[in-house]
């Protein structure tokens, strides 16, 4: 079968963010003056529909931080074009949730970091209660949730015991991607690089639990040094 339209392209459309992730690839915060103008996205929403996009990954840092992207969303879904949202799940509540399936979202993913607030809240900031409160409303919700985990020496080792967790809330779809040193996270790279013992020693880990499967959880693990 020939493709001749473009599968999936990720837009990411704001450095605003809420939190200040020590592994941020662009080094978002709160104190950001780039804004995307109405203009802006006008343009880059008829390249996507004129280019017959199959799917977006609307991004950022976190989009929930742009007003306009409910707009987008609803845009896109009006154009039969899929999109998934990336979130760190701390702006989520039953109101956005529920406006979200509103505009057409079907698909999300939620940053999580550690299966306690000690470990994900040093990598992230204050936020493991109000992620795992947006993980219980959007699976309860019409929507499709899956999460992402950043690994780093700080909680390479507490993995196991966080997909644990996720699976017993339910969570199907949990993907794993080592560290990559640009934006913050390669100021902070020197305490956040994984050791290639710990990288070998998870990989046979997540094989095992993938081969058990006894959740019906799919893990994906992504690492460029092993790769």
């Amino acid at each position: 079968m020939i493709i001749e339209t473009p599968i999936e392209a990720t837009w990411s459309f704001t450095k605003q963010c809420n939190l200040s992730c020590c592994f941020c690839l662009i080094d978002a915060g709160k104190k950001t003056n780039t804004m995307i103008t109405s203009e802006e996205i006008e343009f880059i929403l008829s390249e996507l529909i004129d280019g017959r996009v199959l799917k977006v990954i609307l991004t950022g840092c976190e989009p929930l931080c742009e007003p306009q992207v409910f707009k987008i969303i609803e845009t896109l879904r009006k154009n039969n074009i899929a999109v998934e949202l990336t979130t760190n799940g701390t702006l989520l509540n039953n109101d956005i949730i529920d406006r979200l399936i509103f505009c057409g979202l079907k698909e999300i993913q939620i940053s999580i970091n550690g299966s306690k607030s000690e470990i994900n809240d040093r990598l992230m900031g204050a936020s493991f209660e109000r992620i795992i409160n947006a993980i219980t409303l959007c699976l309860k919700k019409d929507i499709s949730a899956h999460t992402k985990t950043t690994l780093t020496a700080l909680n390479i080792s507490d993995i196991p015991a966080m997909i644990t967790m996720l699976k017993n809330l339910g969570i199907k779809k949990i993907d794993l991607d080592e560290v990559i040193p640009m934006g913050r996270a390669f100021t902070n790279y020197p305490f956040l690089k994984t050791s290639l013992k710990e990288l070998l020693k998870l990989d046979i880990i997540i094989d095992k639990m993938n081969i058990e499967n006894r959740n019906n959880a799919e893990i994906e693990f992504s690492s460029f040094t092993l790769s």
